[in-house]
């Protein structure tokens, strides 16, 4: 394995903001503090919200960064699906994805099998949660 790269990057892939419906609305949840104690604080290497079904909070963060910490943000969602076929509820989290793409998606997207064709066809990386 030499000439492999062992260098290893930090991230917390499911954080939400207070631009969640149910997270309380605290200034030390927006978007930008949680960035900050993420990447200052906690050490991270990368940042991504994935707050639920929206990603106002990914936008309005995007906004307040200046240009060079944006590559630091990886775009993401917590998605809630509500299957017809399997009869409850699931949330996956969506990566790589633009809040167009999402509102795309939220269009289209009816059945878990939908949404990983959409996904597919996209490039968009899924994380079952629950």
């Amino acid at each position: 394995m030499s000439g492999m790269n062992t260098t290893r990057r930090k991230a917390d892939l499911h954080v939400h903001s207070n631009v969640s419906h149910d997270v309380p609305d605290l200034p030390f949840l927006a978007p930008r503090a949680l960035f900050e104690c993420a990447l200052v604080e906690r050490g991270m290497d990368y940042f991504t919200l994935t707050d639920h079904d929206t990603m106002a909070g990914y936008s309005q963060l995007i906004a307040q960064l200046p240009e060079a910490d944006r590559r630091l943000v990886i775009p993401g969602v917590e998605h809630t699906l509500l299957d017809p076929h399997i009869g409850f509820s699931i949330h996956v989290n969506l990566f790589q994805l633009d809040p167009d793409t999402y509102a795309r998606l939220r269009g289209e997207v009816v059945t878990l099998e939908d949404l990983l064709w959409f996904c597919e066809e996209e490039g968009i990386l899924a994380q079952y949660n629950h």
